[in-house]
């Protein structure tokens, strides 16, 4: 359920009023720019023709800006790297302006920085726009630093659910990631080389 409501019993124009969704894959299209991929977001508040409105491109406008990409408008997305398509999609689901945005491992493709600034992204969207942004990730040590809370898939199963301070405190991050060659400092969640 969303909202209270069965998503089954949604119209597809509802849910895409209620969730936007940024994949793993990188988008590979030629010959379409920034903007008109960022403004595909608008598709469930647009008419049958398919018109934006002076509202559309203001959420269009606003997207860009939030992700850092206004410069990029008018680039085509061939000419991105893999971070700044990341981003690219990121405002996408921005514009489509649901509360919840879903993102599938959202880092991976990336290098280093990336990885970290689009996680940085994230936080700055729940913290400045409210939205609920919930993801997948193998980028545990960000993940601790930046996630309100942490749903940890368990190996033998199952999952568990809690604060990313309380599931170091409890040791569940420690024993779902034993290793002889590293481990978590309870404290912070600092990853430690042995």
């Amino acid at each position: 359920t969303i909202d209270g409501s069965l998503l089954s019993s949604l119209s597809p124009a509802a849910r895409a009023t209620r969730i936007s969704l940024v994949l793993t894959d990188p988008v590979q299209v030629i010959y379409l720019t920034v903007r008109s991929l960022v403004a595909m977001g608008r598709h469930p508040y647009t008419t049958l023709t398919g018109r934006l409105s002076a509202a559309d491109h203001q959420a269009v406008d606003n997207a860009l800006r939030a992700v850092r990409m206004e410069a990029f408008a008018d680039r085509y997305i061939q000419e991105l790297s893999d971070g700044e398509r990341q981003r690219v999609m990121i405002a996408k689901a921005l514009a489509q302006d649901t509360p919840l945005v879903l993102l599938d491992e959202p880092t991976s493709h990336l290098d280093l920085p990336n990885r970290v600034e689009t996680m940085l992204l994230l936080r700055k969207l729940v913290v400045e726009l409210g939205k609920t942004i919930l993801l997948s990730t193998h980028e545990i040590d960000l993940a601790l630093r930046l996630a309100d809370r942490i749903w940890l898939m368990q190996p033998e199963g199952g999952m568990v659910e809690g604060t990313p301070e309380t599931l170091m405190q409890q040791g569940k991050i420690q024993a779902v990631f034993k290793s002889d060659g590293f481990g978590f400092e309870a404290e912070t969640g600092r990853v430690i080389i042995f």
